[in-house]
């Protein structure tokens, strides 16, 4: 491997065999827990050196490590190694890098695919790995045009994992899997009923997809008169005005689970979230669940698929040795 501008980088990312990357986001994403995921699985079962690469805005290897702490049963040596194993640039240095070189015997994971599209249509950078594969999230787009006709003119090997219950259209020449997202609930916090706040509500926003004006979250406040407190997680409390029983939170949200008993799922305006895995994770909590807003003509096969395995199949939704993300990383070529 080799890195024009960023030795450490290259240091980095010479001396491991598997790596999850996830790139230009700010503050927390569900990308970032996918990563967390799946490097406990690796690292705990797999004798691959495992990295994850991140380039993020306002996020520091000390919020890695409250996040990872908040949300995980780790000792202190695992949280150590996580941390070491775990390189994190600002966007603006990311976009620096002009090349990024692995070698055959080194196993590259986006856990959003569409980064990888990003890298190869959008940034001046060579990234060149024999073997990628990308998790998908999102609908067929340019991107996904321009990156399909890339990798078939460069010969990379690029894959993309799907949930063939969502995604039914094909991906131009890009070679597909079917592929479930899981979590790695072997590794989550014990919670006791006791340690979870009651009549408590949750709501997330994020500006990239899901924002909420303040009439909105007025009459949700008012539709639910049995909860005396909504914690309310944006990127910027000074966005939104002081409300009734409504608390805003800047994520990562420390004693994040212990906050609330009942979490509300809110629509997005294109309808589609791909997976949302607040929804298995209230499941393993055993919380409430609302959806507000959502009727049977909302349309959200990725909403709709995930809710059905929390309701009726929650045993698949737990990441193990059968994943295919693991079976790829274990170097099965067949896959």
């Amino acid at each position: 491997m080799k890195d024009g501008t960023d030795l450490t980088l290259g240091k980095f990312l010479s001396s491991r065999e598997v790596f999850l990357i996830n790139i230009l986001k700010e503050n927390v994403c569900g990308h970032l827990f996918e990563c967390l995921d799946y490097y406990m699985l690796l690292s705990q079962r797999s004798e691959k050196s495992v990295g994850i690469y991140l380039a993020y805005d306002n996020f520091s290897k000390d919020d890695l490590e409250n996040l990872v702490e908040d949300r995980y049963s780790l000792s202190s040596r695992e949280i150590k190694a996580l941390l070491k194993d775990t390189y994190i640039q600002s966007i603006k240095e990311f976009r620096k890098t002009r090349i990024i070189r692995f070698t055959k015997h080194q196993r590259i994971i986006f856990t959003d695919a569409q980064d990888y599209a990003r890298i190869m249509n959008d940034t001046n950078m060579v990234f060149s790995a024999p073997s990628i594969i990308g998790l998908r999230c999102g609908i067929v787009n340019e991107q996904f045009k321009k990156l399909s006709d890339k990798v078939t003119k460069l010969k990379i090997n690029f894959k993309v994992f799907q949930d063939f219950r969502i995604y039914t259209e094909s991906l131009y020449d890009i070679p597909t899997r079917n592929h479930k997202k899981r979590l790695y609930f072997k590794s989550y916090k014990h919670l006791d009923k006791e340690d979870i706040a009651k009549n408590t509500g949750f709501i997330y926003l994020s500006t990239e997809c899901r924002s909420l004006d303040v009439n909105y979250l007025k009459k949700i406040v008012l539709e639910h008169p049995e909860l005396s407190k909504i914690y309310v997680a944006v990127l910027n409390k000074d966005d939104y005005p002081s409300l009734n029983k409504v608390e805003y939170l800047v994520p990562p949200v420390k004693n994040f689970h212990e906050k609330f008993d009942t979490f509300i799922y809110v629509p997005i305006a294109r309808k589609f979230d791909c997976s949302p895995r607040l929804l298995p994770e209230c499941t393993f909590y055993n919380k409430n669940i609302i959806f507000h807003g959502i009727d049977k003509d909302y349309g959200d096969l990725g909403l709709y698929w995930r809710y059905q395995d929390c309701k009726e199949n929650m045993g698949d939704l737990t990441l193990d040795l059968t994943d295919l993300v693991y079976l790829y990383a274990e170097g099965n070529n067949a896959i």
